[in-house]
């Protein structure tokens, strides 16, 4: 496996990628494909994939195609769209020169590859996949004329990648999604995280343990999206909290709410009103 990416030993003895450039490993407890299985089981995701109609769903972090290859497997023989956002298939390719220590995911991920020039969408068992490369601050604002149902939000750290996580970016999501029913779904419980998003106008609530964590973070445009939306305990902790800032800008630096973003989350209808929208 070529530099910055190496093979490295998860927790459940399988194999995952770390990356060197940015100084992370992907899915480092459970191994990509049972990690990502796993968060597809959780009670307000399932039930956005068993909905009737077409579901239209997100993987926003292609990476080596873990999320794609879950989500794939959950969806074929079924009406849906899904769209794979990345900046660039290097990842994926190097996941591709092992075959034998990522046995089930390449070749979930090789009929992806192989067909990946093809215009216009890819037929995968039924499920109309799209590969969108560049960069992801524009290309999802390309294809926010038909909102997603769902979103895999699998993108590296804020700090490996503030710009995809601050105030601005998420603002820009919500505007877009205005009107649509849209679950995010993030690995992370960051206190950070969640402040900006409460300050971009989500409902945010707690995700699933998933991979040795206790918790993760889910975000919806709708109160009834979340079963476990972040309560006036939780506002008290981001009170108190060090490192409670909104992320902003390009830069990744961690302090305390200032008063001004404590009152605006405080005003959210999620705390103002309960968790009536």
């Amino acid at each position: 496996m070529k530099a910055p990416f190496c093979k490295v030993s998860a927790g459940d003895g399988s194999w995952t990628i770390r990356d060197g450039a940015v100084g992370e490993t992907y899915h480092p407890e459970l191994g990509i494909v049972a990690e990502c299985r796993a968060w597809l089981e959780q009670p307000e995701i399932a039930e956005v994939l068993a909905r009737e109609g077409t579901v239209r769903v997100w993987d926003v972090g292609l990476g080596a195609g873990g999320v794609a290859a879950a989500l794939l497997e959950r969806l074929r023989g079924r009406r849906a769209e899904l769209a794979s956002f990345e900046r660039s298939t290097s990842l994926l390719a190097a996941v591709l020169e092992e075959p034998d220590f990522f046995p089930h995911l390449a070749v979930l991920s090789r009929e992806l590859w192989q067909r990946r020039l093809e215009p216009g969408p890819i037929d995968v068992g039924g499920c109309s996949w799209s590969l969108i490369l560049g960069d992801i601050t524009e290309t999802m604002t390309d294809w926010a004329e038909r909102p997603p149902d769902l979103v895999m939000y699998d993108m590296h750290s804020p700090k490996a990648q503030p710009e995809l996580w601050g105030l601005e970016f998420w603002e820009k999501r919500a505007a877009e999604w205005q009107g649509a029913r849209v679950l995010v779904a993030f690995h992370t419980r960051s206190t950070a995280v969640r402040s900006t998003l409460l300050g971009a106008g989500f409902f945010v609530g707690v995700g699933a343990g998933l991979g040795g964590k206790e918790e993760t973070t889910l975000a919806g445009t709708a109160s009834d999206l979340i079963l476990r939306p972040l309560d006036p305990r939780w506002l008290e902790r981001l009170e108190r909290s060090t490192s409670g800032s909104p992320i902003r800008g390009h830069g990744y630096a961690t302090g305390s709410i200032p008063q001004e973003d404590l009152d605006r989350i405080r005003r959210h209808p999620q705390f103002a009103r309960g968790t009536q929208d």
